[in-house]
């Protein structure tokens, strides 16, 4: 009976270890393929200081041993068109004058990149969804323990804040996924919040033809719409859609619009079936499709099809 523990035992280290080393040759690959598409971008990928930066905060993880935050972080830092709208939303303000700032949702990459730079910052991040604002809680405790900064779980259409109280309110690629009117109903609670002169810095998926993306599942599990066994997911505004959605309802003019999209119809939408297929295989190809298959557009009317805006509004 023993010799047959003994060899169960063995067999069960060396599973371990075979288990242990597979894991160790497929990150491997993946922090040298990730490497090399980032090197194919080349320097003028936009978002570069973000890049480096997710990298950076990658290492944080290696010390506590967190295998999967650290392969994560060092092979995929930035998704997609956050290399566009992670450096529009940071060009929009002068943060070394901010004191008070909400954010919105947003990927937590961004506010981290401000926090770590701008110490003297005060940030409220809002989000409803609990399992990420934990994910938020731990990377602050894990990379910059001692800033200043509140999380709050709400909704955004009915913000906890008196009228008049932060200098900037940014909201990445957030408001497009509140189904219904949701989305005017957040903007107006932004802008009610917002103190005079300041500014709310948004952006949002666009097309020519305004249109919306219902799926299988309710992504984000914070009671979606559902419609035919569909669930809401997110809309793209074309120019109309922003006039009546969003600049209408706040009574204002647009400060500035950048528009960011594909070179050729088709290629997001295709790039989203392979992540759906693939996952992080096909996301450390981020920064190469980016810098090949994505430019800078006049306005969303000249955009290709799919792309991103950057807006930016002062009260």
């Amino acid at each position: 009976m023993a010799i047959f523990l003994c060899n169960g035992c063995g067999i069960m280290k060396i599973n371990r270890i075979m288990g242990q080393l597979i894991f160790l040759l497929k990150a491997i690959k993946l922090v040298t393929l990730s490497f090399w598409f980032r090197l194919r971008a080349g320097v003028k990928l936009p978002g570069l200081e973000f890049d480096r930066f997710g990298r950076k905060i990658a290492w944080s993880f290696f010390t506590l041993r967190d295998w999967g935050r650290f392969l994560s972080l060092l092979t995929n830092p930035v998704s997609i068109t956050r290399y566009f709208e992670f450096p529009f939303t940071l060009n929009a303000v002068s943060w070394e004058k901010v004191k008070n700032h909400l954010d919105i949702s947003s990927p937590r990459l961004f506010f981290l990149y401000l926090l770590e730079r701008y110490p003297h910052l005060k940030i409220e991040i809002l989000n409803p969804d609990l399992r990420d604002l934990e994910e938020t809680k731990l990377y602050l405790q894990t990379f910059l323990p001692e800033r200043n900064v509140n999380l709050v779980s709400h909704d955004a259409t009915q913000l906890p804040y008196p009228d008049n109280h932060f200098d900037v309110i940014t909201s990445i690629s957030t408001i497009e996924h509140i189904s219904d009117n949701g989305d005017t109903l957040a903007v107006r609670e932004l802008w009610r919040v917002l103190k005079p002169g300041g500014k709310l810095i948004l952006t949002l998926p666009c097309k020519k033809k305004y249109d919306e993306e219902w799926r299988d599942t309710d992504t984000y599990k914070l009671g979606s719409v559902e419609k035919g066994g569909k669930y809401f997911f997110q809309r793209f505004y074309d120019t109309r859609a922003l006039q009546e959605r969003i600049f209408k309802p706040l009574d204002t003019t647009l400060l500035s619009l950048e528009v960011f999209g594909e070179n050729k119809a088709g290629s997001f939408d295709e790039y989203i079936q392979r992540w759906l297929a693939f996952g992080i295989d096909e996301t450390i190809k981020d920064p190469y499709y980016i810098a090949r298959d994505y430019r800078f557009f006049e306005s969303i009317e000249m955009l290709i099809d799919v792309g991103v805006c950057g807006l930016i509004l002062q009260k």
